[in-house]
């Protein structure tokens, strides 16, 4: 049975949810994978309802996995049951059922469990909340006015936590805050991965694109990987097919866990529900009359034998090969996995940890053994001659920056390394409010050495008076030493090594706006002034009739130190991106969808010539540059809104059945060229009804959305 108990970290960090809905509207449960953030949610939920603070629950998940939200289901019966009753007090909601879904968001927290899965503008979930005129940017009237909480949750917070830096940096309003889940004791993530060396590159025991097959089958045959499920996701079909041939030469199960075969099942209940089906179609296949006791036994024993699960041991070495599983969400048992193996084509870092590398992680007994973690080079690759050195993965695993490549980042560089650092600007004008130091034009000359004297001295008054106040706080050890050995010398003896930017009329405007809000932030300018050279110090006077902002008498001073910044004193640029402001968190409105023809609406906002219907070779071709143009960044799926449904013509897409015909060819053709999954609904006919000329597409979807999900329709047709 599970553990509906909340733990003490549990219990922490929803007290700190709780409280931090007490002066916002929106708070993001940031969790490490498999640390418990689902207990921690439910036990948040539990006080606010509690307390009284929300009348009603919602949890949204962006998946389509029946799997996953069956467990979502009983969880919420686990933690927060009805008394009496075989129900809970949280309505568990998942992506197929978004389109029909009415909330009552006053007085409701809203939960996002999963929520980088639906995360682009116009997607589903995106849409549900718009119809109730709620945003996830931090700024939402609507959630204020109806006293609505929303609770966003995910172990790859990354698209969110960068435009919420933007956001800060902006100066923009933000109602949002951020809670840390700290993982509870016997805890084993990704640090602890990287720390015991269980975290090797796909290159480093075993180069697929170079070895032998013998190669391959000793590395398979290795003794810590022997009597143990391995699961290989790997990023060709060539690959595939030396590891089946190379581990069937050594006597090594092969076995498959994909969205169209699954030859075993991951989790217990996943098993059960594997069971169940092949039971119920034995049942339906064989008249009641012999169904005795005896006879259902032995079919449920031989749909257990069908169906092993990685709860236990295989008996033999098994390899498991992936495709479009095992992304997101599911629990994964791990006391019987040897390694794992992911060599997905997707570069995102934020994919690749909800990946095997994030089903991997979580609570392991005491010298229990750890499996082995193969991923691409790229991810653990570090930048010696940067500012921030760290790999992608150790970015992952830092509070004070994220990945650079995530699902809708919009890129970023990584500063240089340098000989000199500049250090956050620290703001001077406090002591500078009388006339005898207040800045004018009357007395601005750049060329008089006398005049830039008289400044430079100023300015080193009110440093050295702001020397042991909060102004040097982002300062490191190190750096202070250097700050004291500037300030320790003489005025004029330091005016030799330092130098003013004169602040007039309106230049530089777009510098010194970028400085002052570095100032205000306690970060440096790295990255937004490139340093060639550099004196120990500079000032920034800002003079009358200044139109670049600021305040006449305003001055700063920016050092330059051998030692450098701290890490949370470098430019947010460097340490949180920016997204491409396509995601949900970012202001501004979803595009409108393209019209095409009469009423065919593509809510991935392109659309399809309406001649493609009779032609397969045109559709192929159409069809081809919506997956390729990406315009599909937007959304997922192509639909008619104005008849519900497409008609193609029979004959042109050679139609024998909804298994067997061209168009489920081309789609396959070129969801494997692209790297997605494409999916067909097909129409629901009346009983009995069989069109001679045409057949009918409710819908054409494709992943990501999100990246490599197995897309479960509720309305079976």
């Amino acid at each position: 049975m599970p553990d509906y108990t909340f733990k003490p970290n549990q219990q922490t960090a929803a007290d700190r949810i709780v409280q931090a809905f007490t002066s916002h509207h929106y708070v993001l449960l940031w969790a490490l994978c498999q640390s418990g953030k689902t207990g921690t949610f439910h036990c948040a939920a539990q006080k606010m309802l509690a307390a009284g603070i929300v009348k009603r629950v919602y949890l949204l998940c962006g998946s389509a996995e029946v799997c996953l939200r069956t467990q979502a289901e009983a969880d919420a019966v686990g933690y927060n049951p009805i008394p009496g009753t075989s129900t809970s007090s949280v309505k568990v909601i998942f992506r197929p059922s978004f389109k029909k879904t009415h909330l009552d968001i006053k007085d409701a927290l809203i939960i996002i469990d999963e929520s980088h899965l639906d995360q682009s503008k116009g997607m589903e979930l995106d849409q549900l909340l718009t119809r109730h005129g709620l945003v996830l940017t931090g700024d939402c009237p609507t959630a204020v006015a109806n006293r609505c909480r929303i609770l966003s949750v995910s172990a790859t917070p990354y698209a969110e936590v960068s435009a919420l830096h933007s956001r800060l940096a902006a100066n923009l309003p933000c109602d949002k805050a951020i809670v840390r889940l700290e993982p509870g004791t016997g805890y084993y993530g990704i640090e602890q991965f990287l720390r015991d060396g269980r975290i090797k590159t796909t290159e480093e025991d075993l180069d697929l694109s170079k070895a032998s097959l013998p190669e391959i089958a000793r590395f398979l045959k290795r003794p810590e990987f022997a009597l143990k499920w391995n699961i290989m996701r790997v990023k060709n079909a060539i690959h595939l097919r030396a590891i089946t041939k190379a581990a069937k030469s050594v006597g090594i199960f092969v076995k498959s866990y994909t969205a169209k075969s699954t030859d075993l099942a991951i989790t217990k209940a996943e098993r059960k529900l594997r069971v169940d089906e092949q039971v119920a179609k034995a049942e339906r296949n064989t008249p009641k009359a012999k169904q005795t006791a005896a006879w259902k036994a032995a079919i449920e024993a031989k749909a257990e034998m069908d169906h092993p699960w990685l709860g236990v041991a295989p008996l033999r070495t098994t390899i498991i090969l992936l495709k479009d599983r095992l992304r997101a969400g599911k629990v994964v048992p791990k006391d019987h996995i040897g390694f794992v193996w992911e060599d997905s084509a997707s570069s995102k870092t934020d994919v690749l940890v909800q990946a095997l590398l994030g089903r991997m992680c979580g609570y392991y007994g005491d010298g229990s053994y750890k499996p082995m973690i193969y991923l691409p080079k790229a991810v653990l690759a570090e930048h010696e001659d940067k500012v921030i050195k760290a790999s992608e993965l150790q970015r992952a695993i830092s509070t004070e920056m994220i990945p650079r490549n995530f699902a809708h980042s919009a890129g970023s560089s990584l500063a240089t390394a340098v000989l000199r650092h500049q250090c956050p600007p620290i703001l001077l004008n406090p002591l500078l409010v009388d006339e005898e130091d207040r800045w004018t034009t009357v007395f601005y000359n750049k060329g008089d050495n006398e005049y830039n004297r008289r400044t430079k001295e100023r300015c080193f008054r009110a440093l050295r008076a702001l020397r042991d106040t909060t102004a040097f706080d982002p300062f490191t050890t190190a750096q202070l030493a250097e700050v004291d050995r500037i300030l320790s010398v003489s005025s004029a003896e330091g005016s030799r090594h330092s130098h003013i930017r004169h602040m007039k009329d309106s230049s530089q405007a777009s510098w010194f706006q970028k400085m002052i809000n570095c100032s205000a932030a306690g970060t440096s300018m790295r990255g937004i002034e490139e340093i060639s050279y550099s004196p120990d110090l500079t000032f920034v006077v800002v003079y009358d009739g200044y139109t670049g902002g600021g305040r006449p008498g305003d001055a700063y001073a920016i050092f330059y130190t051998d030692a450098p910044n701290a890490m949370e004193s470098l430019h947010i640029k460097h340490r949180f991106g920016a997204t491409d402001t396509h995601e949900v968190y970012s202001p501004g409105e979803a595009p409108e969808p393209t019209i095409w023809g009469s009423g065919l609406v593509a809510a991935a906002s392109v659309g399809l010539p309406k001649d493609c219907f009779a032609d397969s070779a045109l559709f192929a071709t159409e069809f081809a540059k919506i997956l390729t143009s990406g315009l599909h960044i937007k959304g997922n799926c192509i639909e008619d809104t104005e008849e519900g449904f497409f008609t193609f013509q029979r004959d042109s897409f050679a139609f024998a059945s909804r298994e067997a015909n061209t168009l489920e060819t081309i789609c396959k053709d070129i969801g494997d060229s692209v790297g997605k999954k494409i999916t067909i609904r097909y129409h629901p006919e009346p009983a009995g009804l069989t069109r001679k000329h045409t057949f009918r597409v409710t819908k054409i979807s494709w992943s990501p959305t999100p990246v490599g999900e197995t897309i479960v329709e509720e309305d079976p047709i």
